[in-house]
C-alpha cells in the first residue's frame, strides 16, 4: 500500500522535467532573440571614407587644385570607401572664402563638385576634407593653394603707334602658371589685339597690334591701355 507521501513524490518527480524543459525552452527564446540585436550593432557601423586626391583636370597623380582669388569652377575627388548611396555628400575646406558645393559621387571611389573663391580668398596651402554617409574622411592636408594676386611692375614699351602691325612686349612682375594679360583702353574697354602669355614666374611676354579686338577698328591715337 502506497502512502500519500510517496504519491506526492511520484508526482512532483513527474512535474520536474516538464518544468526544466518550459524553462529551457524559455531561455531559448531570450537568447535567440538577444543574438541578432547583437550582430546589428557590429555590421552597422560604416567605416568612414578615405580622400586621395582634389583636382582640376583629369589626372590626379599629376594635378593640383590651385586657383587665385575669384576663381569658380569643377573639381574631381577620389578616394576609397565612399557612401555612393544617393546620400549627402560634401567637401569642405580649411581655405577662407574657398566654398564647394554640388558634391556628388560617381562610384566607392570617385566624385565632383562645384567651387568657388571670394576676392577675399586668402592666398596660401590649406585642407580638404569629404563627408558622406560613412562619415567624414582624415583631412587631406596641402591639397588645396589660393594663389596670390599677380602683380605687374613694368612694361617693356610704353606707346604702340596706330594701327602698327605687330609689337613685341615684355610685362614683369609676379605671376602664376598659366597667366595671360589684356592690354584694354581704360576710357571704353576696348581691347587691343594681342597674345600675351606666361615665360616665367615673373614675366609675360607676346605681341599687340595698333587695332582694337572688337569690330579690328584701328585704335585711335591716344587711347591709354
Amino acid at each position: 500500500m502506497k502512502t500519500t507521501n510517496e504519491g506526492f513524490l511520484r508526482d512532483t518527480l513527474r512535474l520536474i522535467p516538464r518544468h526544466m524543459v518550459k524553462a529551457l525552452a524559455a531561455g531559448a527564446v531570450l537568447v535567440a532573440a538577444a543574438l541578432p540585436l547583437a550582430v546589428a550593432s557590429g555590421a552597422g557601423a560604416a567605416t568612414a571614407p578615405t580622400l586621395t586626391h582634389v583636382y582640376l583636370n583629369a589626372s590626379p597623380s599629376t594635378a593640383a587644385l590651385t586657383f587665385g582669388a575669384g576663381a569658380s569652377g569643377t573639381v574631381n575627388f577620389t578616394g576609397t570607401g565612399f557612401a555612393y548611396d544617393g546620400g549627402n555628400v560634401s567637401l569642405a575646406t580649411t581655405a577662407p572664402g574657398v566654398t564647394f558645393s554640388n558634391a556628388s559621387e560617381s562610384g566607392t571611389t570617385a566624385g565632383s563638385a562645384s567651387y568657388s573663391s571670394t576676392n577675399a580668398a586668402t592666398p596660401g596651402t590649406y585642407s580638404v576634407t569629404l563627408t558622406d554617409d560613412n562619415g567624414t574622411s582624415t583631412a587631406l592636408a596641402g591639397v588645396l593653394t589660393v594663389d596670390a594676386d599677380p602683380t605687374v611692375t613694368a612694361i617693356s614699351i610704353p606707346t604702340v603707334a596706330q594701327g602698327q602691325t605687330t609689337a613685341s612686349l615684355t610685362i614683369t612682375g609676379s605671376f602664376v602658371t598659366g597667366a595671360t594679360a589684356t592690354i584694354t583702353d581704360v576710357a571704353t574697354g576696348a581691347a587691343l589685339t594681342n597674345s600675351i602669355t606666361y615665360t616665367n614666374a615673373t614675366t609675360l611676354t607676346g605681341t599687340i597690334t595698333g587695332t582694337n579686338a572688337t569690330g579690328g577698328a584701328t585704335a585711335a591715337s591716344g587711347d591709354q591701355h
